[in-house]
Protein backbone atom coordinates (compact mmCIF):
# COMPACT_ATOMS: atom_id res chain seq x y z
CA UNK A 1 0.00 0.00 0.00
CA UNK A 2 2.80 2.45 0.71
CA UNK A 3 4.19 2.52 -2.70
CA UNK A 4 0.77 3.00 -4.35
CA UNK A 5 0.80 6.51 -4.88
CA UNK A 6 4.04 6.70 -5.75
CA UNK A 7 3.57 4.31 -8.48
CA UNK A 8 0.90 5.79 -9.78
CA UNK A 9 2.65 8.97 -10.18
CA UNK A 10 5.13 7.50 -12.03
CA UNK A 11 3.34 5.47 -14.36
CA UNK A 12 0.71 8.67 -14.88
CA UNK A 13 3.72 11.00 -15.73
CA UNK A 14 3.43 12.66 -19.54
CA UNK A 15 6.74 11.24 -20.07
CA UNK A 16 5.95 7.58 -18.54
CA UNK A 17 7.32 4.60 -20.47
CA UNK A 18 5.48 1.61 -18.87
CA UNK A 19 7.45 -1.84 -19.24
CA UNK A 20 7.21 -5.39 -18.42
CA UNK A 21 9.66 -7.38 -16.84
CA UNK A 22 11.71 -9.41 -19.13
CA UNK A 23 9.62 -12.65 -20.45
CA UNK A 24 10.69 -16.05 -21.67
CA UNK A 25 14.66 -15.73 -20.36
CA UNK A 26 13.70 -18.99 -18.48
CA UNK A 27 16.19 -19.83 -15.99
CA UNK A 28 18.82 -17.19 -17.59
CA UNK A 29 16.29 -14.48 -15.83
CA UNK A 30 18.88 -14.01 -12.70
CA UNK A 31 22.09 -13.76 -15.38
CA UNK A 32 19.92 -11.23 -17.46
CA UNK A 33 19.25 -8.86 -14.29
CA UNK A 34 22.64 -9.58 -13.17
CA UNK A 35 23.89 -7.28 -16.55
CA UNK A 36 21.65 -4.63 -15.21
CA UNK A 37 22.95 -4.40 -11.71
CA UNK A 38 26.29 -4.47 -13.26
CA UNK A 39 25.49 -1.85 -15.58
CA UNK A 40 24.43 0.42 -13.30
CA UNK A 41 27.68 0.00 -10.57
CA UNK A 42 29.83 0.48 -13.22
CA UNK A 43 28.07 3.66 -14.73
CA UNK A 44 27.07 5.56 -11.50
CA UNK A 45 29.21 4.03 -8.88
CA UNK A 46 32.03 3.49 -10.79
CA UNK A 47 32.16 6.65 -12.69
CA UNK A 48 32.55 4.68 -16.45
CA UNK A 49 31.90 5.47 -19.53
CA UNK A 50 28.37 5.08 -20.31
CA UNK A 51 28.22 4.18 -24.11
CA UNK A 52 31.39 2.20 -23.36
CA UNK A 53 29.49 -0.03 -20.80
CA UNK A 54 26.10 -0.26 -22.77
CA UNK A 55 28.21 -1.57 -25.99
CA UNK A 56 29.84 -4.20 -23.90
CA UNK A 57 26.75 -4.95 -21.81
CA UNK A 58 24.51 -4.88 -24.78
CA UNK A 59 27.13 -7.98 -25.92
CA UNK A 60 26.28 -10.43 -22.65
CA UNK A 61 22.45 -9.44 -23.11
CA UNK A 62 22.34 -10.24 -26.35
CA UNK A 63 24.13 -13.84 -25.72
CA UNK A 64 21.36 -14.38 -23.13
CA UNK A 65 18.54 -13.63 -25.09
CA UNK A 66 19.77 -15.72 -28.17
CA UNK A 67 20.22 -18.54 -25.54
CA UNK A 68 16.36 -18.64 -24.19
CA UNK A 69 15.48 -17.77 -27.27
CA UNK A 70 13.39 -14.85 -25.26
CA UNK A 71 11.21 -12.73 -28.10
CA UNK A 72 10.66 -8.77 -27.38
CA UNK A 73 7.84 -7.99 -24.40
CA UNK A 74 6.37 -4.66 -24.25
CA UNK A 75 6.95 -1.70 -24.48
CA UNK A 76 9.02 -3.70 -28.13
CA UNK A 77 6.86 -4.53 -30.30
CA UNK A 78 6.65 -8.45 -30.39
CA UNK A 79 9.37 -10.68 -32.30
CA UNK A 80 9.60 -13.85 -34.18
CA UNK A 81 12.12 -15.27 -32.29
CA UNK A 82 15.07 -13.71 -29.92
CA UNK A 83 14.65 -10.24 -29.24
CA UNK A 84 16.77 -8.33 -31.15
CA UNK A 85 19.60 -5.99 -28.66
CA UNK A 86 20.43 -2.60 -30.54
Amino acid sequence: KAFGPVIATMTGAPDALPALLPMGLGDLGGKFNQVYVDSFERIVLGGQDVRGVLDEQATALKALIDQSKAPCWAPDKPSEGACPVE
